[in-house]
C-alpha cells in the first residue's frame, strides 16, 4: 500500500483539497483509496457526508491510532492511503510523516505560506521523513492557487527551498 501525507504548517494551504481531488482521480484509475482524516476541522469527514458515492472511504484518526490503522487497512486492500494533515505541527503531523511514502507540501504563492512550508521542510527533515525533489527543491510544493495580480513573488524566496 502507498501512502500519501499532504502536510504544512499553513492553514488553508489547500491540503484537504487536494487530498479530496487526488483520491477521486486514484479512484478513477482503480486504486482502492481511503482517505485518512486527521484534521480536528474534519473538512474531509464532511467531505464524505455530502459526496453521493460512497466509493472511497474516509476515517479519522488521531496520531497514536494512525500505524494499527494503516495495517488494518493494508489488510483490506487498500492500494492507496492519503493523510489530510492538520495545519500545525503536532503528534498527528509527525506521525503521518513518518508513516507516509510521500509527503507533499503545498503552499499558496505567499511568503506567509513559504516561509511555513520551509518549517514543514525541516520537521521533515529531522524526522528522517521521505520528501521529494522539485526543481533543486528538498521538499514537493505545490501552489495550489493561481496568483493575485501584483502579490506573488517572482521567484521562491531565498531559504524557501
Amino acid at each position: 500500500m502507498r501512502t500519501i501525507a499532504f502536510v504544512s504548517e499553513s492553514g488553508g494551504s489547500g491540503k484537504s483539497t487536494i487530498a479530496a481531488s487526488l483520491a477521486a482521480a486514484a479512484h478513477e484509475t482503480g486504486d482502492k483509496v481511503c482517505v485518512i482524516d486527521m484534521d480536528p476541522q474534519g473538512s474531509l469527514m464532511n467531505w464524505s457526508t455530502i459526496r453521493a458515492s460512497r466509493d472511497i472511504g474516509v476515517i479519522a484518526c488521531g496520531g497514536a491510532r494512525l500505524p494499527a490503522l494503516l495495517v488494518s487497512l493494508e489488510g483490506m486492500g487498500v492500494t492507496l492511503a492519503i493523510l489530510d494533515v492538520p495545519g500545525a505541527e503536532g503528534e498527528a503531523s509527525t506521525a503521518a510523516m513518518r508513516a507516509a511514502d510521500l509527503n507533499i507540501a503545498p503552499s499558496r504563492p505567499s511568503l506567509f505560506d513559504l516561509r511555513a512550508s520551509a518549517r514543514t521542510r525541516t520537521a521533515l527533515e529531522e524526522i528522517g521523513a521521505y520528501m521529494t525533489s522539485c526543481s533543486c527543491s528538498i521538499s514537493a510544493r505545490l501552489a495550489n492557487r493561481p496568483p493575485t495580480s501584483g502579490t506573488a513573488p517572482r521567484r521562491w524566496p531565498r531559504g524557501a527551498n
